[in-house]
């Protein structure tokens, strides 16, 4: 399945692509870190997920509003 495809599947969903190969549940996602100029985004199972430069932005305003939902399942 392509990539694209997959996301079509997933609209609904309270996530998004963070890297060509990559979608997260935004409930999962921990936060955002930086070394140099390589995002990753570390989820609740402890993976790191690769987020693309031009998705580290979108992503923090995505998080924004989930920081208070996330404890509740902590």
């Amino acid at each position: 399945m392509r990539m694209s495809d997959a996301e079509r599947e997933l609209e609904g969903y309270s996530g998004m692509r963070v890297h060509r190969s990559h979608w997260v549940a935004l409930l999962a996602v921990k936060g955002r870190t930086r070394q140099g100029n390589k995002w990753t985004a570390p989820l609740v199972n402890d993976i790191e997920v690769p987020v693309s430069r031009s998705q580290a932005q979108k992503l923090r305003v995505a998080l924004e509003g989930y920081q208070d939902v996330r404890g509740a399942f902590e």
